[in-house]
């Protein structure tokens, strides 16, 4: 399997930018079909506790970008978006979509930055979760969890043979 690691400078809250700048690398690196494309955590707005900004509309739009390139691509996108949770704390999650549009994994994470003040805008997930890809069992983790070796474990003891972290360090 071919990993395309997408590393951007993401634009404060400015989806449009951010998804055209992701079109933009893209468009500029040959993806072999049946890749594994990676997005950062939040990539969309990048990390801001403005929930306005960041919680996805209906449709969902982050997804909604994430599932067309894995059409357009024939591969698997992994990126994060903000949905789910509670309607006062959506929560901070990893998406997958493969080449036919159908999700392949939505994991939320487990462990919301405390001392970033995240845990009282987001809320924080309980279940470690893994998919099939390439070849791999894939278990996908949002940037703090990578702190916690306990969830590591459990994905490995899920059958887990590839993590794919997400992160977003903000300077906001």
């Amino acid at each position: 399997m071919n990993l395309i690691a997408v590393q951007f400078d993401v634009r404060w809250e400015d989806t449009d930018s951010n998804f055209r700048e992701v079109r933009r690398l893209l468009a500029a690196t040959p993806i072999p079909a049946g890749s594994l494309i990676v997005l950062p955590e939040m990539f969309s707005t990048g990390f801001s506790l403005n929930l306005a900004a960041t919680r996805q509309g209906n449709p969902p739009e982050a997804e909604q970008f994430l599932a067309a390139l894995a059409r357009e691509t024939g591969s698997a996108v992994l990126g994060g978006v903000v949905a789910g949770g509670t309607a006062d704390k959506p929560a901070n999650q990893a998406v997958a979509f493969a080449p036919d549009g159908r999700q392949l994994v939505r994991y939320s994470k487990i462990h919301p930055f405390s001392f970033g003040d995240e845990s009282a805008h987001y809320a924080a997930g309980n279940e470690v979760v893994t998919f099939e890809w390439g070849g791999f069992t894939i278990a996908p983790f949002v940037c703090y969890d990578l702190r916690f070796p306990e969830i590591f474990r459990t994905a490995v003891d899920r059958g887990a043979t590839l993590f794919a972290v997400i992160a977003q360090w903000p300077i906001k």
